[in-house]
């Protein structure tokens, strides 16, 4: 179940819960680190990954260059 999806200019996030576990998940241009995978230089990944050291989210927000 996607409780939550921001759409950036050329990256996704999306949070799934199954039962009580929720996970947020990015995909996308990492180039300015906004994957939340810590890499500063230019990076596409092409499959999902999880961005771990989330426990709660309540609000998904996507721009540009960036997520909150």
């Amino acid at each position: 179940i996607t409780l939550l999806e921001g759409k950036g200019a050329d990256h996704i996030l999306f949070v799934e819960k199954v039962s009580n576990n929720v996970k947020l998940f990015g995909v996308g241009d990492n180039e300015h680190s906004q994957l939340g995978q810590g890499a500063s230089s230019p990076r596409s990944i092409t499959r999902p990954v999880e961005i771990t050291g989330i426990t709660d989210i309540s609000l998904l927000a996507t721009g540009r260059e960036h997520s909150m």
